[in-house]
């Protein structure tokens, strides 16, 4: 009888390590699909957002160009002493609203360090912009001074814009995984 008993006591204890292992196999297995799906749903996710920004920072980029084609066109004739013709300086301002237009985007995507450098690109931008009209105004008024103060004015400007642009640009691609070299 004893070993009856033995065995009856053996088979309850598997029975119930059975029953505690499937216990443990059908919580493990609803478990880890659903942890696995989250962590591909976060990576899928960040995917997704780094190419939006990547979108949109190939939209300023595509925006700069025209822009800086204008701006590039004014400083030759302001470095020449020539007036600016009213077409360039109306050119010049919607290539600039084309920009902000763009870089206005990031502030969908940030990270906050790259809407800084874009805000910035656009307000040199537009500082390019006023400088130009100021040139254009004191050529107009005929005061060599003045239009020798804003002939190294405009220069030094232009030099911001173009480091303004350096900075966004290194500040996108370390934001889109690609540091600058």
């Amino acid at each position: 009888m004893d070993q009856g008993i033995a065995a009856a006591f053996a088979a309850v204890t598997a029975l119930i390590g059975a029953g505690i292992g499937a216990l443990a196999t059908a919580y493990t297995a609803r478990k880890g699909p659903r942890t696995q799906v989250q962590h591909q749903s976060a990576a899928e996710h960040t995917h997704w957002v780094r190419e939006q920004r990547k979108q949109a920072c190939n939209d300023a980029a595509d925006a700069w160009a025209p822009f800086a084609e204008e701006l590039v066109a004014c400083t030759e004739k302001i470095h020449r002493g020539e007036a600016v013709a009213q077409e360039t300086l109306d050119a010049l301002h919607r290539s600039i609203v084309d920009l902000n237009d763009r870089c206005t985007r990031l502030q969908l995507w940030g990270p906050d360090e790259l809407l800084e450098a874009a805000v910035n690109l656009v307000q040199t931008a537009m500082t390019a912009r006023a400088s130009a009209r100021a040139w254009q105004q004191a050529l107009e008024e005929g005061d060599q001074d003045v239009i020798e103060t804003w002939q190294t004015e405009h220069a030094g400007i232009a030099l911001q814009v173009g480091s303004a642009w350096a900075v966004f640009m290194d500040v996108a691609r370390t934001t889109l995984g690609s540091p600058p070299s």
